[in-house]
């Protein structure tokens, strides 16, 4: 029987525990997908730099968060 690998992790919110969660995967060559972007805007603002070098793509819910994501090079969609 054919082993199958996750190709995609789709990580909700809830940033400590899923940075370190998408960092190990992103070491096995999945993908990331964050939906629910962490509220970087309001606390730990540094974080977006650390989230744009790990996921493949943000999606966020919040219209004024796909600019923060854009200008720390991370691909978002609205």
């Amino acid at each position: 029987m054919k082993e199958l690998s996750p190709q995609v992790l789709v990580l909700i919110d809830y940033p400590d525990f899923n940075l370190k969660v998408a960092g190990k995967a992103k070491s096995l060559g999945i993908k990331i997908l964050y939906y629910v972007s962490p509220q970087v805007w309001a606390w730990r603002k540094g974080r977006v730099k650390k989230i744009a070098g790990i996921v493949n793509r943000m999606a966020v819910i919040l219209p004024f968060e796909q600019n923060l994501y854009k200008d720390a090079g991370c691909p978002v969609n609205l």
